[in-house]
């Protein structure tokens, strides 16, 4: 039997990164291959050697010489300007403690939840979690994000991150919406930051995160779900239980009737 390994996201992002870095080698392959002989020719002395080296050779080494700060600047704008949103909700027609409670039952996970398939760690502000997911369509991925906030009944929040704030931030929200005593509305909200979020495809996350939704609703409602504490007895169940039993009363005629 062969188990696939989830895959990473910091794996899928550094392969990116690989990309990259090799599409920017190839494109500037004919700026190299050109101005290197005209560089050599410069430097010998050599009477073929180009009249206008302040223009060619010259550019060259200005702009390698900025190059940092390009870099830098560019990584700037990248971090401000690339960003981006996902939300997704769903009506519930149950209490918001029930919903509280199967939202926070990380070891359940398994048995309901078809996107966070495995969940686990313990929700105290600060603590790293070992998540598995599945998006719709693709391979499992696995990170760890921290727990930034926990409101009981009410909020959920943890931060993924990819190595260094700059590369790829996912800061993502559970909120549980009171709207009368007998349901509530669950909202699901990510912000994504980083240099890598224009080259995401977040359209898998986001039906992945609709198919949880559905399943929530349904295990919350008690809908196609064995609830957390079936097969088992409350304090007040007990104490009624003599009164549910069957009890014999004798007749007149020497018979007996069970009630």
């Amino acid at each position: 039997m062969t188990i696939d390994r989830p895959v990473r996201l910091d794996e899928k992002l550094q392969s990116l990164l690989q990309s990259t870095a090799r599409w920017a080698s190839l494109v500037s392959m004919p700026l190299r291959c050109w101005a290197r002989p005209r560089r050599v020719a410069i430097e010998s002395g050599h009477p073929g050697a180009p009249q206008a080296p302040r223009f060619c050779y010259g550019a060259l080494v200005r702009w390698k010489s900025n190059l940092v700060p390009i870099v830098l600047a560019g990584l700037l704008l990248a971090l401000v300007g690339c960003s981006s949103s996902l939300q997704s909700q769903v009506v519930i027609h149950a209490p918001p403690e029930r919903v509280w409670q199967v939202l926070t039952d990380l070891e359940a996970y398994p048995e309901w939840n078809p996107f966070f398939v495995n969940v686990e760690g313990k929700l105290v502000v600060g603590e790293s979690l070992a998540i598995t997911m599945q998006p719709v369509g693709k391979d499992r991925q696995s990170f760890s994000p921290e727990l930034l906030g926990l409101e009981p009944g009410r909020k959920l929040v943890w931060r993924g991150r990819l190595w260094v704030p700059w590369l790829f931030d996912g800061t993502h929200t559970f909120s549980i919406e009171r709207i009368d005593a007998r349901s509530v509305r669950f909202i699901q909200h990510e912000d994504f930051a980083g240099i890598f979020v224009p080259f995401v495809g977040f359209e898998p996350y986001h039906q992945g995160w609709e198919l949880m939704n559905a399943a929530l609703k349904s295990r919350a409602e008690g809908r196609g779900a064995t609830t957390i504490s079936a097969g088992r007895r409350t304090q007040e169940e007990e104490a009624l239980l003599p009164l549910r039993r069957p009890r014999d009363r004798p007749t007149s005629h020497g018979h007996t009737v069970t009630e």
